[in-house]
């Protein structure tokens, strides 16, 4: 048996994975590396229905950077729910959206699932906070007020 074999290569896109993620019941903690990404001094920007939180990335690793954010920051102000999109901004004005793209596997979000968790952030009304990843890999913290059990004591 004879053929012919071609390999090609090229240089990574550059890309923001997602390591570890810590979820407590007073603020998130996601780890990161970057890919064919020149960092500088990173810092991460949470975006939701026109709301910006910003946080400076700190280097734990080689290539890879922490950043962390209260829950009561992330509080939705109404009945709303607010999804958290995670993106790391650099010097250089360049900036990568943070999730899991570099895998083999075929159903990423159930894979890689993160429990949602009921927290009570303090000076805030209960929340629902679900760590999860979007069909096209972006990483996403959704935030909802807890339901009310609707029954009244007398």
């Amino acid at each position: 048996m004879t053929g012919n074999l071609r390999i090609a290569t090229a240089t990574p896109r550059s890309a923001a994975e997602v390591v570890r993620v810590d979820l407590s019941h007073t603020g998130l903690t996601v780890d990161f590396r970057l890919i064919g990404a020149e960092a500088g001094d990173p810092w991460v920007e949470f975006a939701a229905s026109g709301r910006t939180l910003t946080r400076p990335a700190e280097q734990c690793f080689e290539a890879t950077w922490r950043v962390s954010v209260p829950l009561e920051e992330m509080s939705p102000t109404r009945r709303d729910v607010l999804h958290w999109d995670m993106t790391a901004c650099f010097v250089s004005g360049r900036s990568l959206r943070i999730g899991r793209r570099l895998h083999d596997v075929r159903n990423p979000q159930r894979v890689f699932g993160i429990s949602a968790m009921a927290v009570a952030p303090p000076g805030t009304a209960p929340m629902i906070v679900h760590p999860r990843y979007t069909p096209a890999g972006n990483f996403r913290v959704t935030c909802s007020r807890m339901p009310e059990s609707g029954r009244r004591t007398t």
